[in-house]
């Protein structure tokens, strides 16, 4: 639950700057290491989901009909790309930064800092997205609509998938209600910042396929499901793939319940691996059966 005991001004005011000052030495250090990697990291996934949409798109089943959006889907597009970003600035720069005491969080950011984590990485994408949704529903950038409309449902199974893991698996495990526990003796609301920073996902991903995407031009540009699949598992498994390539270098896991998985390539990792895929594509499922049958706007 939030711990609302903190005050609401404490938790307000987490909601835009970072809330703790009682760093080490060594924290400082990281956090510093951090926030560089923050820098570092945006223009190297910008260009990684540049390429990664277009080659979705050379797959799409035809091209998107021309046809200007209705005000309200121009001021929703504007509204989504705010909140996207706004989350996102949340996650690089309000967020806590680790302490020492968390061997496990503080150790797995030392090489690539928040990367690692899958919020991060859909937080960024989803950003990326809204506003490339805005540029072209406000034809500003009219060439990005085939590369939104073709990764849409990738972006909205993402963005589900991270809210629904998130609250279902990380939330009641008992290593990251210690950490709750760990920051509200230091007056930090990190319980509050770290579920508010999840909640975004899912209505933006809804939003971005039932309001901003005209149903028509989502239709005619989308790629067949399998491809869908296809792309989408690719990414699960690059992701995991990058997961081991850091636990190499740091010997840490991002998330607590992967360190009981074991430290090497087993059955247990096997079946982790297949039944993720399957559920980050059982999202891209809803995704794409509210692009046929959910409510449209235009």
């Amino acid at each position: 639950r939030f711990h609302m005991s903190l005050g609401w001004k404490s938790q307000l005011r987490a909601f835009f700057i970072q809330p703790y000052n009682g760093h080490t030495p060594k924290e400082r250090a990281l956090a510093h290491r951090i926030y560089k990697l923050e820098i570092l990291g945006m223009p190297i996934i910008t260009a990684f989901w540049l390429v990664f949409a277009t080659a979705v798109s050379y797959f799409t089943a035809g091209t998107p009909p021309a046809g200007a959006a209705p005000p309200a889907v121009r001021h929703a597009s504007a509204a989504s790309a705010i909140l996207a970003a706004f989350t996102l600035y949340q996650h690089m720069y309000v967020a806590t930064t680790p302490l020492e005491t968390n061997a496990e969080i503080f150790g797995v950011m030392q090489k690539v800092g928040r990367w690692v984590f899958l919020t991060r990485q859909v937080l960024s994408i989803q950003a990326i997205h809204a506003c490339l949704t805005w540029a072209e529903v406000t034809e500003v950038l009219p060439s990005a609509r085939i590369l939104t409309h073709s990764t849409a449902m990738i972006v909205g199974g993402l963005g589900l998938f991270v809210w629904i893991q998130f609250f279902t698996l990380v939330w009641p495990d008992q290593g990251f209600k210690d950490t709750c526990n760990g920051w509200k003796k230091k007056k930090v609301p990190f319980t509050f910042v770290t579920a508010w920073l999840h909640i975004p996902c899912g209505p933006l991903a809804l939003l971005d396929v039932l309001v901003l995407k005209s149903r028509g031009a989502l239709l005619a540009v989308s790629p067949p499901l399998p491809v869908l699949v296809g792309f989408l598992s690719l990414y699960a498994l690059l992701f995991l793939a990058g997961v081991h390539a850091n636990h190499y270098l740091t010997g840490c896991y991002p998330y607590p319940m992967m360190a009981r998985l074991g430290h090497s390539l087993n059955r247990k990792w096997l079946a982790f691996a297949a039944v993720q895929a399957g559920v980050v594509n059982a999202f891209l499922l809803v995704m794409w059966l509210a692009a046929r049958w959910g409510p449209a706007m235009w």
